[in-house]
């Protein structure tokens, strides 16, 4: 599961909650671009002037050269904020929460969710605020061949990035 929400404020303010599932256990940026993609297109992409990206700085998904380079050229203005380390700090995480405690919720009552597709359903019935993707295995393959063929070179200072905002904490 990897989740996403989407606050706009323009007046009043707009919240959509979204939610892609996957069988694949990547956490790469690969897999990480795959996840992002169904809510990316569901949104209206023209009308943002600012995105900011809240992650807890993991760097084999969101700080990495494969990150950057795909923000930088395809997004017109980005600001990553990196949270510590951990999971449970932001609205995005309680959607995941609320996900896994459905499914096991309906475990417990007795229902069977053998694959993915009766995962999505029983989410799909149970998360009414939460619009769910899935996401095949195959789909996050296409992806990382891609960005293979990127041959990004590493941004120097990556690693220091966490390492600074862990002494600012101090």
């Amino acid at each position: 599961m990897h989740t996403v929400v989407y606050i706009m404020s323009s007046g009043t303010i707009e919240t959509k909650c979204f939610c892609t599932v996957s069988c694949s256990l990547q956490h790469n940026a690969p897999a990480i671009l795959a996840y992002l993609f169904p809510p990316m297109n569901d949104i209206v992409l023209e009308s943002i002037h600012t995105i900011h990206f809240l992650s807890d700085s993991p760097s084999g998904q969101y700080r990495n050269k494969s990150m950057f380079l795909f923000l930088a050229n395809h997004l017109k203005i980005i600001l990553q904020n990196y949270q510590e380390v951990g999971h449970g700090k932001g609205v995005p995480d309680g959607i995941g929460g609320v996900g896994k405690c459905t499914a096991d919720r309906m475990v417990a009552q007795g229902s069977d969710l053998p694959d993915m597709d009766t995962l999505i359903n029983v989410l799909q019935q149970n998360c009414l605020g939460v619009k769910i993707f899935s996401l095949s295995k195959t789909e996050i393959e296409k992806i990382s061949e891609v960005i293979e063929k990127w041959k990004v070179l590493p941004v120097k200072g990556t690693v220091k990035v966490s390492k600074n905002l862990n002494r600012l904490r101090l």
